[in-house]
């Protein structure tokens, strides 16, 4: 059914459903009594770009590496808090937009006196109560019953003292009007009365019109949150910072969230623009409303139609079954998966979407709302495994910009050639430490993160022209370890000093001579750029391959290539990854696509069907298996695509070669009967 149903609303953040359209999303907890809907746009950050590279790094890291060598690790610990953190020392983090309050009541406490406790005594007492999120249309809905002590006047009631009403609350956030869309309707008419507001950070609030509320927002980046409503029957007024409806049959209201992030000159200067910020916060403004104008030209049954439609042709894109028709729990958790990816990837989407996708709490500063250039904590982009093709090109400006910001940290803060980034970035890209916290943020590695983005993307799509864009990156990345790294065993290897750990060293120490770690994912990031260079063919850098392989060859590690470092953090990227990837996964080695199926399926996902994962190469794979043994796959292209038509199959420990013939394969001609 694709459907999450709940018997009470939600208690707390993690229980409300999420929508978003990749770039605007909510948090729905579906109170009776008094509704909320948290509210995010994935540009809403803490602050505009600022030059954090510390200058006392250059001799900071030579004295670190001398403490280190005459085993002071305390005091060469001591010394990159000094020379290593950012000033300031915090790279900015992803908010929240607000809240958005919505307080019922019935026609007997009618009046101006607020949202007191009277006020919601009759929806406390709501009965029959449902909460559902279809994960199939992306449509949250929540219906209750109250009984109504107030006579019925309604025309068709044969009741005058008082009834039952049932109410219906429907939300999504579309991606044709992107905007949010809130529907409440009610079993009699003239039924429906409530006050609602913005709450949050905010400078300034206003009333636009007598239907309309603004609030702006200047701290950090600039924005705007406005909301208005269309009532049939009734009123709606504004009183105060409060937006009121009353005696209406139904309700239909827009919210939109505009930062100045989309506005060009405020981007390209990184918000360094010399105008006061409510400048760019009343543009925004004029943005939202211009957005929620054109979602009240058409109906609110329109734009339901338009949305479920465009959100159905994304979660059809891919889809699994269960061999003996079961709607499992492990079924649903990757549906609700996917549909958290659809939401957050989708749209009009210009910045990579977080661990948690597009939503955060009010509750800021951890490490889920910035870029923790990490697997473990940020899972490589998955949208093109489920047809969701533009989930890559969300990374363009931000590797862009690290590039950029990276070079100068190089020769800022190491004297070194090339480009530099630490463990985690932020929205413009910042190439700095963030904190202080050893174990996670003096890590320089970070590219080798970003250069596996880059050659995913390739790998999937093989679009060149995505590859070429970032090959500069890749290459100015390399360039920085060829000055960074140091010696070691009489200098004939080379090794990532000093070293950053998770696990303490010695008493309250992270700091070590090097690190096996980031010493590997500096040769992750070669071997990237060395593939990057054959995938394009690049004659002109015979030179620079030969000078990286070289590199390469005295990096020294005592770490297998597939080394886990540790267990994913917990996020629907991760979860949705190892349901996926137990199944089926590829690899791309030497121009040929490397299959790898059934290598370790999830418990619950021993038997089942999954149809159009997107393999690397360009190409689609259906495959059934039970009880963990295959049954059947077919590999295939779309029409008219670039595709590798090579292929090694990886099953049950042995490996089988094939190729495709008219752009399709079936894999049961290819491995052996008796598997």
């Amino acid at each position: 059914m694709n459907i999450i149903c709940h018997k009470k609303p939600a208690e707390n953040y993690e229980e409300s459903f999420p929508l978003g359209n990749g770039r605007l999303g909510a948090r729905v907890f579906g109170n009776p009594s008094h509704e909320v809907f948290q509210l995010n746009e994935e540009s809403v950050w803490s602050g505009q770009y600022i030059d954090r590279n510390n200058l006392s790094a250059t001799e900071g890291i030579g004295r670190t590496r001398e403490l280190i060598q005459q085993n002071r690790l305390f005091e060469a610990q001591e010394c990159v808090f000094d020379s290593l953190t950012g000033l300031p020392e915090n790279q900015s983090h992803y908010c929240s937009a607000g809240e958005l309050h919505i307080d019922f009541y019935d026609a007997e406490h009618l009046g101006a006196s607020g949202p007191s406790m009277k006020r919601s005594e009759v929806f406390d007492k709501a009965y029959s109560y449902k909460r559902e999120l279809d994960l199939e249309t992306g449509i949250c809905t929540s219906s209750f019953s109250v009984e109504s002590t107030m006579a019925n006047n309604a025309d068709f009631s044969n009741d005058n003292s008082g009834s039952s009403i049932a109410y219906t609350y429907e939300s999504f956030v579309s991606a044709h009007a992107d905007v949010l869309v809130i529907h409440i309707s009610a079993s009699i008419p003239k039924s429906i009365f409530f006050r609602l507001r913005i709450e949050g950070s905010s400078s300034k609030k206003e009333t636009l019109y007598d239907d309309t509320l603004v609030m702006l927002n200047d701290e950090g980046i600039p924005y705007a949150v406005m909301v208005t409503a269309i009532s049939s029957g009734g009123n709606v007024s504004v009183r105060g910072d409060n937006l009121i409806v009353e005696n209406s049959d139904d309700v239909t209201i827009y919210v939109d969230v505009e930062s100045a992030y989309r506005l060009g000159h405020y981007r390209r200067r990184m918000g360094n623009t010399g105008k006061r910020p409510l400048h760019y916060a009343a543009k925004c403004s004029d943005i939202a409303l211009k957005k929620i104008c054109f979602a009240m030209g058409t109906s609110y049954e329109n734009l339901k139609y338009m949305h479920s439609s465009d959100f159905s042709s994304h979660f059809r894109q891919c889809s699994i079954s269960n061999p003996y028709g079961e709607e499992t729990p492990e079924i649903t958790q990757w549906n609700y998966d996917r549909y958290c990816l659809i939401s957050s990837v989708t749209g009009k989407k210009s910045v990579p979407a977080l661990a948690n996708g597009i939503w955060c709490s009010s509750k800021c500063g951890s490490r889920s709302q910035k870029y923790v250039l990490d697997e473990k904590y940020l899972p490589l982009p998955m949208g093109e495994i489920y047809g969701l093709e533009k989930s890559y090109a969300s990374w363009h400006a931000l590797i862009k910009n690290c590039f950029r910001h990276g070079r100068l940290t190089a020769e800022r803060m190491y004297s070194c050639s090339g480009s530099v980034v630490h463990s985690s970035t932020d929205i413009w890209g910042d190439t700095v430490a963030d904190g202080k916290d050893l174990r996670f943020s003096y890590d320089p590695t970070g590219a080798a993160y970003l250069s596996k983005v880059i050659l995913d993307s390739y790998e999937y799509t093989l679009s060149k022209k995505y590859l070429r864009k970032h090959f500069r990156f890749l290459k100015h990345a390399s360039r920085f370890f060829e000055d960074y790294l140091i010696g070691a065993e009489d200098m004939k290897k080379l090794v990532v000093s000093p070293g950053y750990s998770q696990h303490e060293q010695s008493a309250g120490v992270y700091l070590s001579a090097f690190s096996d770690v980031q010493s590997r994912n500096v040769a992750v990031l070669i071997r990237n750029t060395i593939k990057a260079m054959r995938y394009l063919g690049m004659n002109e850098f015979k030179d620079l391959s030969v000078e990286l392989s070289a590199l390469l060859s005295k990096v020294i590690y005592n770490l297998p290539d597939d080394f886990d470092s540790g267990s994913a953090d917990e996020n629907f990227f991760s979860r949705l990854n190892a349901m996926t990837s137990g199944v089926v996964y590829s690899t791309v080695e030497k121009e040929t696509l490397v299959v790898h199926l059934l290598e370790k399926p999830c418990i619950g996902f021993e038997s089942g069907r999954l149809e159009n994962i997107r393999l690397r190469g360009n190409l689609l794979i259906d495959i059934d298996w039970k009880n963990g043994t295959l049954e059947k796959a077919v590999v295939r292209a779309k029409h008219g695509v670039k595709f590798l038509e090579k292929i090694r199959v990886a099953y049950k420990d042995r490996f089988y070669d094939a190729r495709l013939v008219d752009g399709v394969l079936d894999l049961r001609n290819v491995l052996p009967t008796t598997l």
